[in-house]
């Protein structure tokens, strides 16, 4: 009577991490808005493991195919979330730096240009933001041209930081299908309070190129 080998559970163990990680790993390539803090997270984990029981499979039993090519895998996909992680951060202080806004003076010394930008390409479904640091009370008014409708949300950091969760927020100002050229305030009765602000131009529609221009009055 022929008798079913068991599975050693270190073999079961790295085989069900190699796999969850090579499916979570083809999704979130597949579905870039599944790649949330969480799904992240728990793709470094089983990266991490699989790293680790493979290397243990390696020292433990004599077969050695499947530890080998897990263990080149799981290494691999952990350098390419290390790459692409310091990229983010590099990407992210590059643009602090480039996009501080710092205000300069016009011809009317009354009004100081924060965002002074043309021909912008912005794809469908996506957006741009732009943060302006207010150090005193300020009524900001923008022009933007476009041949394509465009959506403005005014928001303060907080809630900028949900609007890029896909959480709900509150925008301060907002303005719907915004197209060709137009002038508009985006605070309409009471100046800004000194704070970090962010505009943002989303795109629901068609590919399109866009200018912006930002002012403030004191």
């Amino acid at each position: 009577m022929n008798k079913k080998i068991k599975e050693k559970p270190l073999k079961k163990f790295l085989k069900e991490s190699f796999w969850s990680m090579i499916f979570l790993w083809i999704l979130l390539s597949l579905l870039p808005d599944s790649i949330t803090l969480i799904t992240l997270t728990l793709l470094i984990l089983l990266t991490i493991s699989t790293f680790v029981l493979s290397i243990i499979n390696l020292t433990k039993y004599k077969k050695k195919e499947f530890p080998t090519v897990s263990l080149i895998i799981s290494l691999f996909i952990f350098l390419i979330l290390v790459i692409s992680f310091s990229l983010g951060v590099l990407v992210g202080l590059l643009d602090e730096t480039t996009s501080s806004n710092k205000p300069t003076i016009t011809k009317n010394n009354n009004e100081l240009i924060f965002i002074n930008e043309t021909n912008n390409h912005l794809d469908e479904g996506y957006y741009n933001s732009f943060v302006i640091f207010l150090q005193e009370p300020q009524r900001l008014f923008i022009n933007l041209s476009s041949n394509n409708p465009l959506d403005i949300y005014l928001l303060n950091e907080n809630e900028y930081l949900r609007y890029q969760k896909g959480d709900s927020f509150y925008a301060i100002s907002s303005y719907k299908e915004i197209k060709y050229m137009r002038s508009f305030p985006l605070t309409k009765n009471t100046p800004l309070q000194p704070e970090t602000y962010y505009i943002v131009v989303s795109n629901p529609y068609n590919t399109t190129k866009y200018n912006i221009t930002v002012l403030s009055t004191s």
